[in-house]
């Protein structure tokens, strides 16, 4: 539903989406954060360290750099193509874990991977593979 709504927004500046998508998380995060008595962030803020806050700021601009693709991908393809190709997430987060964590998944996990693979080869050859029947 919100792929379609982005991708209805084609007057809309990319950019604009992201920032007010970011400010509504960021309220949410601290509106929830409060209920959770061990997060440091709220209740002992000088307690996290400066390795820590840059790790934390380095994940904040790959999740903004994440999320600005994702919406302008929305203003240029189908949604329908979009979510096709976010399922290759899956794919890359296997492979991120397998290069930076040397953690080899599973075969359940490689046999399901192949399959999102296979459904994201047989989508972009969906006209071709009709056209043969």
């Amino acid at each position: 539903m919100a792929n379609v709504i982005i991708a209805k927004c084609e007057k809309v500046s990319s950019s604009v989406m992201v920032f007010f998508s970011g400010l509504g998380g960021v309220v949410l995060a601290l509106v929830f954060s409060i209920f959770d008595k061990d997060n440091r962030i709220i209740f002992n803020f000088t307690s996290i360290s400066f390795e820590q806050w840059l790790i934390l700021a380095m994940l904040g601009g790959m999740g903004i750099i994440g999320y600005f693709s994702m919406t302008r991908s929305l203003q240029l393809i189908p949604p329908t193509t979009v979510a096709v190709l976010r399922a290759m997430e899956i794919i890359l987060a296997y492979i991120a874990q397998a290069v930076v964590m040397r953690e080899v998944p599973d075969s359940l996990a490689i046999m399901g991977s192949s399959l999102v693979m296979l459904s994201v080869v047989a989508f972009a050859l969906e006209e071709l593979i009709i056209g043969c029947f």
